[in-house]
């Protein structure tokens, strides 16, 4: 009976793995077909920072609120916007140390996070996504990851980055297994995703990487900020932001570090004790950072400049970009 089911097992195992093989050779040679139009963001910014070689004397890097509210139209023919949603200076001092590697220094580099983007991750916290995006995207080097990995360890607040079996865990991502794509594929039969995420491509690039997100007149939701108690600082992210400052420095990078805004129904909702631990903890990296230019303000803008209740439509991304041309005319006005 044993060999019965023995020769059972191989029969099937000889069916689902080639299956499995072919679905990953598919999976790693054609993602713009399956991947969800965030994917084309990634991939547009990871081929920029990677095999482009301009040169821009001002960047911008940052979350997805950076990449909607930072318009390079507006700010200058010399300005790139490289952010990226949802990550954190923990990414982003990878992907500037990358640009770096294949781009001359600019002379500014602007900094730009939500406020929940800089402040402590607790275990399966939706709002960062170091996994569910540049790993699942493979935009995210793989020197890179295995540094990050051990060096996890050295902070008490690593949940961004750590996973029970980290390096397994990597390997269903880095080999493309069903578990991790299976649900992106199955999408990818109803809908056109290669000719959405095409058009996106060519958008960010005609756009210097300025993206839209919400696409609304108007949002008066809630976002990150306003479902939390209190603003918490982590060390790893912490770590990396100053990382950032340092890499900089070498460089003879002058860095701006600037808030993006919020609706007013956020804004009015956010607890006192947020805004002030959260400037509180900027006032800190002011001190430690002097060369450093801070804005600690978070301002309030009109739930009408909102295409969703975290992201500045076309309207408002335009207002702020010009309040920030008229806030910095040492880097605007040449």
């Amino acid at each position: 009976m044993w060999r019965q089911i023995g020769k059972l097992i191989s029969k099937i195992l000889a069916i689902i793995l080639p299956v499995v093989l072919v679905m990953q050779i598919f999976c790693a040679a054609f993602p713009m077909a399956y991947m969800d139009v965030e994917y084309a963001m990634y991939k547009q910014q990871k081929d920029y920072i990677s095999k482009n070689h301009d040169t821009n004397r001002v960047l911008i890097l940052g979350d997805s609120r950076a990449k909607a509210s930072f318009m390079p139209d507006v700010l200058g023919e010399d300005v790139y916007n490289i952010s990226l949603g949802g990550v954190s200076p923990v990414e982003s001092y990878y992907m500037l140390k990358e640009y770096l590697e294949n781009h001359d220094a600019p002379e500014y580099l602007i900094l730009a996070y939500g406020p929940l983007h800089l402040c402590r991750s607790e275990e399966n916290d939706e709002n960062f996504i170091f996994w569910k995006r540049c790993i699942y995207f493979h935009t995210f080097n793989q020197k890179d990851f295995f540094e990050l990995a051990k060096n996890r360890n050295s902070f008490e607040n690593n949940t961004i980055v750590d996973r029970e079996h980290i390096y397994l865990e990597y390997a269903m991502y880095k080999f493309y297994f069903p578990n991790k794509y299976g649900a992106a594929l199955k999408k990818a039969f109803t809908t056109n995703r290669y000719r959405a995420n095409q058009e996106k491509y060519d958008l960010m690039v005609a756009q210097r990487g300025y993206s839209l997100f919400g696409t609304e007149g108007e949002n008066g939701g809630l976002n990150g900020e306003a479902k939390k108690d209190d603003f918490e600082s982590s060390d790893m992210i912490d770590y990396y932001l100053n990382a950032i400052f340092d890499i900089c420095r070498e460089q003879h990078i002058q860095v701006v570090l600037e808030q993006l805004p919020m609706t007013e129904t956020s804004y009015n909702v956010i607890s006192d004790e947020f805004f002030e631990h959260y400037r509180n903890y900027l006032y800190d990296v002011a001190q430690k950072n002097p060369d450093i230019w801070i804005n600690p303000n978070v301002e309030m803008y009109s739930n009408s400049l909102f295409g969703d209740i975290d992201h500045l439509n076309t309207e408002g991304a335009t207002m702020y970009s010009n309040v920030i041309k008229e806030r910095y005319p040492q880097i605007f006005v040449r």
